[in-house]
């Protein structure tokens, strides 16, 4: 049978990103202006005095400004190749190598600046000057709804979402990357029952064939009817092997740690109709994740992200100056948050806001020079009910729990590999206890061992902290020579970060920094 589909191609990094069912916001009259142009997902309109951006609740189609040309990008691709150490915005670098991410405009370089989620931008062109403000796109209902109700209304617009993307389909194909986790479950459940299961291809990544991840994803497809799974091997050397198309895309500003999906897009995509990817991106967000209390009264230095800032400045020996940068970008933040309408807490906002956005929506382009990609977590309606609900809803995922139990039962009572494991019931707290414990002993064998033992834990997608350790080793140390030798880090800054990773966040360090490896081994070749 010949596979129709009404899905467009790729669009090879186009002006005209494209995520179905996330649009874009209604364009404001722009007088004798040059009129808006729509990226699904962001509004940008140049003129000769300036350029105005306006991004969606997600930022899900990420755009970025030149202020050297006045240009607006949808990736670095040409001003990474082209990036030089005297460009390299030392606040950005190093918020990059704590965080994982950098904080409200700022990127790794100076000259370049990326749009926040939610807000608007505007750049004026005889200045210089960049201000942005912004927006309450997921600020929930005003009135109380019902938990109920509000579980109802969710189930709701998920159905319609999967029920517009096998539409779009046609004949075509779902592609699913599916984990034992429950964001991607829900969508399984979802997807299996207002379409054909059989068009579905399930995608597994994982270090091993028995890892728990696929054990899981295994019986989810059973049970859900969808024929076809295909595990995609996670190779020890994903992250090295992640550094060039990384660097290529993003100029160090997304780490190459989420390369997964990538290297099987690469694998899959091409010899046939392009598939519809279907996201769980950001459902980390919204569901709960990192949700905490919501109260406006704590300071900044009441919150875990500020104690990660502040320990991660000390420990990497970064110059008073770069520091109060940091932390002026941390306290506007905080700032926006105060003024801020969501019923979150500071370190949830700050996930939600930055950390989600700065990191998936970027990925969202380069799977999209791959296939389409639909995200139905990014959705505004779907956002909006997500975080109206409850707190005790929200922590642990239960939110998901309840409506994989509504929707599909028999796949609520399998186990979880959820990045959130809940610990209400005896069997949950022992699972989690496993995992925890698991992981610990597996780095401290290979700490021990001097890596000659390299076990693995059935609960690793990635072996992040072995890698970094062995396989990316010789590329993190070139990488650190060559920045020192260009003056990014100093003699102290090298020498704290050469010894081999002794904790995950160590390792979370390295692989940020190994974003740099192409620019760092300029210097050195």
């Amino acid at each position: 049978m010949s596979m129709q589909s009404n899905l467009p191609a790729s669009n090879n990094s186009s002006s005209e990103g494209w995520i179905p069912f996330n649009p874009g916001l209604n364009p404001v009259e722009a007088g004798n202006e040059h009129p808006w142009r729509s990226s699904n997902g962001s509004l940008i309109a140049n003129t000769e005095e300036r350029v105005v951006v306006q991004t969606d609740n997600f930022g899900t189609v990420p755009v970025f400004l030149d202020t050297k040309k006045g240009e607006t990008l949808l990736n670095l691709a040409g001003e990474s190749r082209q990036a030089s150490p005297q460009a390299i915005d030392r606040a950005g670098f190093w918020e990059l190598v704590i965080y994982g991410s950098c904080l409200s405009t700022r990127t790794p370089w100076q000259h370049v600046k990326q749009a926040p989620s939610s807000s608007n931008l505007v750049f004026e062109r005889r200045t210089g000057s960049i201000t942005y403000s912004p927006e309450p796109l997921l600020a929930p209902p005003k009135q109380e709804v019902p938990t109920a109700e509000l579980l109802q209304r969710i189930g709701d617009r998920l159905e319609s979402l999967c029920r517009d993307y096998w539409s779009l389909v046609g004949d075509g194909e779902i592609l699913l990357p599916l984990s034992g986790g429950l964001d991607s479950r829900l969508l399984a459940a979802y997807l299996a029952t207002t379409g054909d299961p059989s068009r579905i291809v399930a995608m597994t990544y994982a270090l091993s064939p028995t890892s728990r991840e696929v054990t899981l994803a295994r019986e989810i497809c059973r049970r859900l009817s969808i024929k076809r799974h295909i595990i995609h091997p996670t190779p020890r050397t994903l992250f090295k092997d992640q550094i060039q198309p990384f660097w290529d895309f993003f100029g160090g500003s997304v780490p190459p740690a989420h390369g997964h999906l990538h290297s099987f897009l690469k694998q899959y995509v091409g010899t046939r109709p392009p598939p519809l990817l279907v996201s769980g991106f950001f459902a980390d967000a919204v569901a709960g994740f990192a949700a905490g209390p919501s109260d406006k009264a704590p300071a900044l230095s009441d919150s875990g992200v500020f104690g990660r800032f502040q320990a991660g400045l000390e420990k990497l020996l970064v110059d008073s100056e770069t520091s109060d940068t940091v932390i002026n970008d941390l306290e506007t933040v905080h700032g926006e948050w105060r003024q801020s309408e969501l019923p979150v807490g500071f370190d949830e906002y700050i996930y939600l806001t930055i950390r989600q956005p700065k990191t998936f929506a970027p990925l969202l382009s380069l799977y999209r020079d791959c296939c389409p990609v639909a995200i139905p977590f990014a959705d505004p309606d779907l956002a909006r009910l997500y975080l109206s609900l409850p707190l005790g809803e929200r922590r642990h995922k239960l939110v998901q729990r309840h409506l994989i139990s509504a929707r599909a039962p028999s796949v609520e009572g399998l186990g979880d590999v959820s990045s959130s494991v809940a610990n209400a019931t005896r069997r949950q707290r022992a699972q989690g206890s496993l995992r925890k414990w698991t992981s610990r002993a597996c780095i401290a064998l290979a700490i021990l061992s001097g890596d000659s033992i390299r076990p693995t834990t059935p609960y690793w997608t990635e072996d992040l902290f072995g890698a970094m350790r062995k396989e990316a080793r010789p590329a993190l140390l070139a990488t650190i020579k060559g920045l020192a030798a260009q003056g990014i880090l100093s003699a102290g800054q090298a020498q704290r970060l050469r010894p081999k990773p002794r904790t995950s966040l160590d390792a979370n360090y390295d692989v940020c920094l190994l974003g740099f490896y192409p620019l760092a081994s300029s210097a050195i070749s």
